[in-house]
């Protein structure tokens, strides 16, 4: 689409100029426009190719300029959007849903406190035969304060070439997560010990009960289980060999530093064991 739209604009240019210069002008002219077009399209295919990272369910902050409502405009019970142009400033590229994330907030008649409209949307279709574009599963008349719900009461009508502009709306401070509020995370948020030289996550250790741990933390944990046993305080022990209930071992040879208990096994008063420990009966 933006490919046919450019070759459309070199044959507009060749025409427009075909009367006015001569031949070697006419050449000269084209290629240097041709040139200008074809940087153009490099930086338009460098975009799409990180358009296409894009994480599903994300949501993206962008700064646009002042679009205009094609057509007669939006009437109070339309759900869609048709703006004469829907392009990146400077550049010119046409902008898609995935420059916004799932979700986009703009905002119709900026100027006008009469007409002021917030909306929020989940699609852009952009048209492969003009400049227009249309904003899709939009919901209307998104409340001015919390919870920034879509109200009927709230949706006006709005004429053609009425502004919209992607501004921070009340509903758009929504996505972000606000230290005072009580909120759900639907994202993964990740925590980069390289991006913070003052935590290790290899040694990390929290002080405070109300500071978040890190995973390897969490797993370290999962894998000691709890401190060693002492005689004040319940934790691991290790399971003594035969050779160590008869030496009388307080730990055993491995690496761990956990105490050894004898295990009941050995305790009993008749047993084929070569090796027991002297237990008397109930009857003493």
């Amino acid at each position: 689409m933006i490919l046919q739209k450019i070759i459309a604009g070199i044959m507009a240019v060749f025409l427009g100029i075909t009367g006015i210069f001569s031949a070697n002008q006419r050449v000269s002219y084209l290629e240097e426009r041709v040139n200008e077009l074809e940087f153009q399209l490099e930086m338009t295919s460098e975009e799409l190719m990180e358009s296409e990272s894009v994480i599903l369910g994300a949501f993206y902050p962008l700064g646009g300029k002042r679009y205009k409502l094609a057509g007669s405009g939006v009437g109070v019970t339309d759900t869609s959007v048709e703006l004469q142009s829907l392009t990146m400033p400077i550049s010119g590229r046409e902008l898609a849903m995935t420059d916004f994330g799932e979700v986009g907030y703009a905002t119709m008649d900026p100027g006008n406190p009469s007409k002021k409209e917030f909306i929020s949307f989940t699609g852009i279709t952009q048209s492969g035969s003009s400049d227009k574009a249309t904003l899709t599963g939009v919901s209307r008349g998104l409340s001015f304060v919390t919870p920034y719900s879509a109200s009927t009461t709230l949706r006006s009508s709005h004429s053609g070439g009425s502004s919209l502009i992607f501004s921070n709306s009340p509903a758009f401070y929504s996505e972000f997560a606000i230290k005072r509020n009580d909120q759900d995370i639907t994202g993964t948020w990740t925590f980069d010990s390289d991006a913070l030289p003052e935590v290790d996550d290899s040694t990390y250790t929290p002080t405070d009960n109300a500071q978040i741990i890190w995973k390897k933390y969490a797993d370290d944990l999962t894998n000691a289980g709890a401190a060693d046993a002492t005689t004040t305080v319940k934790g691991i022990v290790e399971i003594a060999t035969i050779t160590d209930t008869i030496k009388g071992r307080l730990a055993s040879s491995s690496d761990t530093t956990a105490q050894l208990v004898v295990p009941a096994k050995y305790f009993a008063t008749t047993t084929n064991s070569t090796t027991s420990v002297v237990l008397t009966d109930t009857d003493g």
